[in-house]
């Protein structure tokens, strides 16, 4: 409703010895008959690193042969600039992602990443010699799940063709923002349970909204139920006449797509 309070507090460097105590006490300052809320805290040990190089200045981030802090040079932080970035020492359940204990969403791979809602997600490398070194590539998304396929179907405008111009140094000029001419929208194809995948099923309803699909399994294959996007069956492009029409369809369609298994 807009009345939210917020108050934030951090004790930077606090020194502690085992066995003390930190109590936090909140007190309804006089006045008692208020909302209840939430007192979040995280708490971490302060980490001194020295941030190290690698064994020379040729690396590339997404081929790291481990996510140990410092391989090839590579350093993961988080932060609101590199000034107050702090080391990330959490990871997930598997070892392949850096995390953070103090803020939401914060995901940090060596082939993706993820902001999280308070802290930036800060890569540092650092340099092993003297010399010239030169960025490769920086590479930008368009987006995966047929996101410029989409677009494009919506636009008449192709990113992915655009993104291939520049980069071999075509005249992308003509690249503007342009007003829908239809709606068009993405849909990942995933199935609702365990099992062994047999067919996609397209209600007749849908089906000729549909102007580009793609499916990654083939039948006798396992498939799991769908818990993110890496869960993803496939992928499709589906047009619609106006929002209203989209809305109503999209909102329902597990009525009209049905990921046969068994």
């Amino acid at each position: 409703d807009g009345n939210n309070n917020v108050v934030s507090f951090a004790f930077d460097g606090l020194s502690v010895k085992r066995g003390d105590k930190l109590s936090f006490q909140i007190c309804a300052d006089g006045n008692y008959a208020w909302d209840g809320g939430q007192l979040s805290v995280a708490i971490q040990s302060v980490t001194n690193v020295t941030v190290t190089p690698g064994d020379d200045n040729n690396t590339s981030l997404a081929g790291l042969s481990s996510m140990a802090q410092g391989t090839d040079g590579w350093w993961f932080f988080e932060g609101t600039n590199p000034a107050n970035a702090k080391l990330l020492t959490k990871m997930n359940a598997d070892g392949t992602a850096y995390v953070s204990r103090i803020t939401e969403a914060l995901e940090m791979k060596k082939d993706y990443v993820h902001p999280g809602a308070t802290q930036d997600a800060i890569y540092q490398w650092v340099v092993a010699e003297d010399g010239e070194i030169y960025i490769m590539e920086v590479g930008p998304r368009n987006g995966g799940n047929l996101i410029t396929d989409a677009i494009a179907a919506a636009t008449e405008i192709d990113l992915a063709e655009y993104t291939c111009m520049q980069a071999v140094g075509d005249d992308v000029s003509s690249l503007y923002q342009k007003e829908p001419v239809r709606c068009a929208s993405s849909y990942i194809l995933h199935s609702t349970k365990d099992g062994i995948f047999r067919e996609v099923r397209i209600d007749p309803e849908i089906e000729k909204n549909v102007v580009k699909c793609g499916i990654l399994v083939n039948p006798g294959e396992e498939v799991r139920k769908f818990r993110n996007g890496s869960f993803g069956l496939g992928a499709m492009v589906i047009t619609f006449d106006d929002p209203e029409e989209m809305c109503v369809k999209i909102d329902n369609m597990n009525e009209y797509i049905h990921v046969i298994t068994e």
